[in-house]
C-alpha cells in the first residue's frame, strides 16, 4: 500500500510540472505573439495571466498586427529585395 501512495505522490508531481511548463510556453507564446504583432507585451501577459494564455492568443490572431508594425514588416521587406537583387546582378557581372 506504500509504494500505491508514493506512486500517486509521484504520478501528481509530475502533473502539476507538466501542467506548469505548460502554462509557462503558452505565456512565452502569447510574449512572442505580442512582440512580432506591434501589440504591448505586458498588457498582453496580463491578460493571459487573468484570463487564459489560449484566449490572449486567439485575440492576438483576431486582432492582427498594427498598421505601424505592418509599414515597418514593409519596410525591412523592401531592403531584403533591393540587397537580394544587388546581390544577382553581382553575381551576373
Amino acid at each position: 500500500m506504500e509504494n500505491y501512495y508514493s506512486l500517486i505522490k509521484f504520478l501528481g508531481t509530475g502533473f502539476i510540472l507538466w501542467f506548469v511548463a505548460g502554462i509557462i510556453i503558452c505565456l512565452g507564446i502569447v510574449f512572442i505573439m505580442a512582440e512580432n504583432y506591434g501589440r504591448s507585451t505586458a498588457s498582453w501577459l496580463i491578460i493571459a495571466i487573468l484570463y487564459s494564455p489560449v484566449i490572449a492568443i486567439i485575440g492576438l490572431a483576431a486582432l492582427g498586427k498594427t498598421p505601424e508594425k505592418k509599414f515597418e514588416d514593409w519596410k525591412v521587406f523592401e531592403r531584403r529585395k533591393k540587397w537580394f537583387l544587388k546581390e544577382l546582378e553581382e553575381e551576373d557581372a
